[in-house]
């Protein structure tokens, strides 16, 4: 779908796509509501079995979802080469190029200015690329700084007030994937399987076929607490039956 910019919006489908092309193990977990900060998604380069993990929230509201996924698929691209500050830049600045590159963030930027509602204008861009206000706002007063010009003037301590607020009716991803904030384990394994082409759940059923049960393992390995580990846990036994 081509919007009246004339640029494609990249979906959440788009984005596990290119996981998929470039080898990324996705690996969607349920991390208790939206995160603050780079608490949503996290990546991990294994250099011995040359492979990277993507872990992300489904409990992270809608409207970041892409961009965590972006982000992360960043941080992918370079096997974690570039640390520290380096790399959280390049991650940023390229999940932001691919969601709302800067031709469509300079005509955000013109129309916002041109708006009697600037606010309006701003979320209607938000919601035409699946992105938050915040990454219109930031990319267009970027390409504002670029050309020695005067920004949206929306970058406030009250926008940001605002938009706080405002995203707390925003469905979690989950809610928009699974219908529900909380499915049940099993539902959860085997539609996360559906969505993601995820190996993880089958390769920690096998584990515990081997092992035996080890609710404190699967807790540990998805970054959950241990009453989680617990039904999950059985849950993945009963995969394996």
């Amino acid at each position: 779908m081509r919007d009246i910019c004339g640029n494609e919006k990249v979906t959440h489908d788009h984005l596990f796509q290119l996981f998929a092309k470039i080898g990324v193990i996705l690996v969607p977990v349920f991390w208790g509501g939206d995160r603050e900060g780079h608490e949503n998604a996290m990546s991990v380069y294994l250099p011995d079995s040359r492979t990277t993990w993507v872990l992300f929230n489904l409990g992270c509201r809608i409207d970041d979802f892409s961009y965590w996924l972006a982000h992360e698929l960043g941080h992918a691209l370079t096997l974690h080469a570039l640390q520290c500050d380096d790399g959280e830049t390049f991650a940023e600045r390229s999940a932001q190029k691919l969601l709302f590159p800067e031709s469509v963030a300079a005509k955000a930027l013109e129309a916002i200015r041109e708006a009697g509602d600037k606010m309006a204008t701003a979320s209607w861009y938000a919601g035409s690329f699946d992105v938050s206000i915040v990454t219109v706002v930031k990319a267009a007063d970027r390409v504002a700084g670029k050309r020695g010009e005067a920004p949206t003037g929306l970058n406030t301590g009250p926008f940001y007030g605002m938009w706080k607020r405002n995203r707390r009716s925003l469905p979690t991803a989950a809610q928009q994937l699974f219908g529900t904030d909380t499915p049940a384990p099993l539902e959860y394994i085997v539609k996360s399987e559906e969505l993601f082409d995820t190996p993880v759940f089958r390769a920690l059923a096998k584990f515990q076929q081997l092992e035996g049960r080890s609710p404190v393992f699967v807790a540990a390995t998805l970054n959950v607490n241990i009453g989680d580990g617990l039904a999950l846990s059985q849950a993945l036994a009963e995969l394996s039956d």
